[in-house]
């Protein structure tokens, strides 16, 4: 899949049925999806935090399962996390400063 960041990106459901044909990787996905969000942070500020490396072992590991055969609706599809849901090890700022402690477990739609 062509990485070109001004390019409109495919959806979540491209996405997925791309990826469950076997016409790209979770990898190649998530790689595509952090040179777009380099590209508009300076402009556009969307970004906190950002979880690459996370991100790509999570897509590799992702690869590997449906490899396996493995199927879920979004398995190995990148996805950004507002930051008013809890994300293990990173604070749930709900878009505030300060200090605030780190979240110790997923939410549900994380973990989902």
């Amino acid at each position: 899949m062509p990485t070109d960041t001004t390019a409109t990106p495919p959806g979540l459901a491209d996405q997925a049925r791309s990826l469950a044909q076997g016409h790209t990787t979770s990898a190649e996905l998530v790689r595509a999806s952090l040179e777009r969000i380099e590209a508009a942070q300076p402009t556009l500020n969307a970004f906190r935090c950002v979880r690459a490396d996370e991100a790509l072992a999570e897509a590799e590991d992702a690869d590997r399962r449906l490899l396996a055969g493995e199927r879920l609706p979004l398995l190995g599809v990148p996805v950004a996390v507002k930051d008013d849901t809890d994300l293990a090890g990173l604070p749930t700022r709900f878009g505030c400063a300060g200090h605030i402690p780190d979240a110790t477990a997923d939410g549900e739609a994380v973990r989902r």
